[in-house]
């Protein structure tokens, strides 16, 4: 597995906060990017379909 470190324009990084916060279970804001980031690239074709 590859490590990325990225830069988050503020608008992103409170958004993804608000996200974090509003839910019953906190997930670490490293796997809400991944699973994004994925679902992102299965829609775009870069990933295969999911079975």
């Amino acid at each position: 597995m590859q490590s990325l470190n990225i830069t988050l324009p503020d608008a992103i990084a409170n958004a993804l906060n608000a996200y974090i916060g509003d839910q019953e279970v906190s997930l670490p804001a490293n796997a809400i990017v991944e699973t994004a980031l994925e679902e992102f690239l299965y829609q775009r074709g870069y990933l295969p379909p999911r079975k």
